[in-house]
């Protein structure tokens, strides 16, 4: 069986914190920055989900394409607008193995 740090790394998550209070495992792309983070004191988990949306254009626009340099500022530094998304049952099943590797009932 495969460990939770192996079924999110084949997802293109990467191990970002890894301490006594948090595991945070984090994806990023141009458009969108996933994490899903796990409270080891309080043994709960949360899904961050944010994306970048380019209010005077008609879609997405990759960070070299914008137009100004407010623009990628925005991009890189938190400019961002968090948003609801889906949870797939490969995610879900990474989530699975992470409680069940900390020992969480």
């Amino acid at each position: 069986m495969q460990s939770a740090k192996e079924m999110f790394e084949e997802l293109g998550y990467h191990l970002k914190i890894n301490d006594n209070d948090y595991i945070m495992y984090n994806k990023k792309t141009d458009y969108i920055d996933y994490s899903v983070w796990f409270k080891l004191n309080y043994k709960t988990y949360h899904i961050d989900y944010m994306d970048w949306w380019d209010n005077k254009s008609d879609g997405w626009v990759p960070m070299e394409e914008r137009e100004t340099e407010w623009l990628k500022h925005c991009a890189r530094y938190g400019h961002w607008q968090k948003v609801d998304y889906d949870i797939g049952i490969d995610i879900h099943k990474a989530i699975n193995q992470q409680i069940l590797e900390l020992g969480w009932k």
